[in-house]
C-alpha cells in the first residue's frame, strides 16, 4: 500500500523558474530510480509538496528535503497509507498558477487552499487527498506530459 507524506515550507529566497527547472530535473531523476512519485507547488515563495512511495524511502527523501538550503520552517501536514497514487504518471509534477491569465474556477479554490495551508500546522488528510486530487486534473486537463511540466523562464 502506497505512503503519502505532505509538507510545506517556505523557500530560503525567492525562486526563478531556472531554479525551479533545477529542482524538477533532480526531483524527476531522483524519484524514477527511487519508485517515488509526487507533485510540486511553489507560490508566493511556499513549496508545497507530495510525495508517494515506499514508507521509508518517502521519509528518507523528507529527511534529504529538510537539508536543502532552498527551503526553510518545513512542516509535516499529513501522513497516510493509501490504496492508490495519487500521481502515479509522474515521478514528480509541477503545478504553478498561472499568472498571465484569469485563473479558472478551480485554480481560484486551490489558491485560496495554499494560503490557508500555509498557515495551517494542521494534519487535514481528507482535506489534503480531495485538494491533490484537484490539482492532478487541472494538470490532467491542461495537457502535463509525464515528467516534463512547463516552468516558466524567470
Amino acid at each position: 500500500m502506497p505512503f503519502q507524506l505532505t509538507y510545506h515550507s517556505l523557500a530560503s529566497r525567492e525562486m526563478t523558474g531556472k531554479d525551479l527547472k533545477a529542482i524538477m530535473n533532480i526531483a524527476i531523476e531522483n524519484n524514477q530510480k527511487l519508485g517515488v512519485t509526487g507533485c510540486l507547488i511553489y507560490y508566493n515563495n511556499f513549496f508545497l509538496q507530495i510525495l508517494e512511495g515506499e514508507k521509508g524511502t518517502v521519509l528518507e527523501l523528507l529527511n534529504k528535503i529538510k537539508q536543502d538550503h532552498r527551503n526553510e520552517q518545513l512542516t509535516l501536514l499529513s501522513t497516510d497509507e493509501s490504496e492508490d497514487r495519487i500521481f502515479k504518471d509522474w515521478a514528480m509534477s509541477f503545478y504553478h498558477l498561472p499568472e498571465k491569465r484569469e485563473l479558472a474556477a478551480e485554480e481560484v479554490q486551490i489558491k485560496n487552499h495554499l494560503i490557508e495551508l500555509s498557515d495551517s500546522s494542521d494534519k487535514p488528510n481528507f482535506t489534503l487527498k480531495v485538494f491533490w486530487y484537484n490539482v492532478r486534473q487541472i494538470l490532467l486537463s491542461e495537457g502535463y506530459f509525464r515528467d516534463s511540466p512547463y516552468i516558466g523562464e524567470n
